[in-house]
């Protein structure tokens, strides 16, 4: 990254030797003390001054908060799940493309979570919950086909016991959920 980072700089006859400051992310490889593209340039540039990217704080605060209760972690967890649990195999894949066609929606994939980005949290639950914003249909969550779709696998004799556990497990969740959300009073 450094090496890039440089020859990209040479190029526009920019020196790297001159480099006031920057401001990278978390990552190690960015912000190493020993090997990070920010050690090393200030290995070559003397008045560099490293900083925390200020964007990337609120991300950092966002991704700690939703793991601080175990509500939350139980929340993503299981919205996670149902993302893998469909993703990994065709025919659950096929209930899922089907449930979406009979309630006359497109198909759209759930969303998988990553770890430090908070924006896949909230695209995750937005897809599934759908946002206050939604205006139409068309961008309402997709809760009840979710819900379908998971009783459906579960009801179903011809899928692996482990599937029909596994959509069991995550539909008793989902609805407890609904519930949850239902008696949450928001102003």
């Amino acid at each position: 990254m450094f090496s890039l980072l440089k020859d990209t700089l040479e190029k526009y006859g920019l020196d790297i030797t001159k480099c006031a400051g920057d401001s990278f992310d978390g990552a190690a490889n960015m912000s190493g003390i020993y090997n990070g593209v920010a050690a090393k340039i200030a290995r070559v540039a003397s008045l560099h001054v490293h900083t925390w990217c200020y964007s990337h704080s609120p991300n950092l605060v966002l991704t700690d908060a939703a793991s601080s209760t175990t509500a939350a972690t139980t929340l993503f967890g299981v919205v996670q799940r149902a993302s893998t649990f469909f993703k990994s195999a065709y025919k659950r894949m096929g209930v899922w493309d089907k449930t979406l066609k009979e309630r006359g929606r497109r198909f759209r994939r759930l969303v998988s979570i990553g770890e430090t980005k908070w924006l896949s949290k909230s695209a995750a639950l937005i897809k599934i919950f759908g946002s206050y914003s939604a205006t139409d249909s068309t961008k309402s969550g997709l809760l009840v086909e979710l819900i379908v779709a998971l009783d459906t696998i579960a009801e179903e004799p011809t899928f692996h016991e482990s599937a029909r556990s596994e959509a069991k497990f995550l539909l008793d969740n989902f609805m407890n959920l609904r519930r949850s959300l239902q008696r949450t009073p928001f102003c």
